[in-house]
């Protein structure tokens, strides 16, 4: 429960304060945002945070460790391959992340494992482990 009020306390400026740039045309945005409207997001480099759980058959950035636990996957993004040049990039499992790469977003087509994610983040460009009380 403690971490449910802490992630909606972490989204709530990013909802309120809507998109922001951060540089190179990254658009710093929160989850709840591209889950509820992907096709907005759609081929944009986006920053993001969430809980990032890869395994086998699974690599899903969710809204909270609970919603990973339970396999939400209808509030959270398939994290797909890195850009070019990247291939160095360490994934945390199971760790509070920030991402940037490129939302993919086909209405009808689900992504990842058996299609069960709404959308894609491709291209990746780069996951930095932040703590949960950020």
């Amino acid at each position: 429960m403690k971490t449910k009020i802490l992630l909606l306390l972490l989204f709530i400026p990013f909802t309120l304060l809507g998109d922001n740039m951060v540089r190179d045309g990254v658009i710093s945005t929160s989850l709840v945002r591209v889950v509820s409207n992907p096709e907005g997001y759609d081929g944009k480099r986006i920053l993001l945070k969430g809980f990032l759980r890869r395994g086998f058959e699974e690599s899903g950035l969710y809204l909270s460790r609970e919603d990973a636990a339970i396999l939400n996957t209808k509030q959270a993004l398939w994290v797909g391959s890195v850009r070019e040049g990247r291939e160095n990039i360490e994934f945390p499992d199971e760790e509070f992340v920030m991402i940037v790469g490129t939302l993919s977003f086909e209405e009808g087509k689900g992504f990842g494992h058996m299609g069960l994610w709404l959308a894609e983040i491709t291209e990746i460009e780069q996951v930095l482990k932040i703590s949960a009380d950020r």
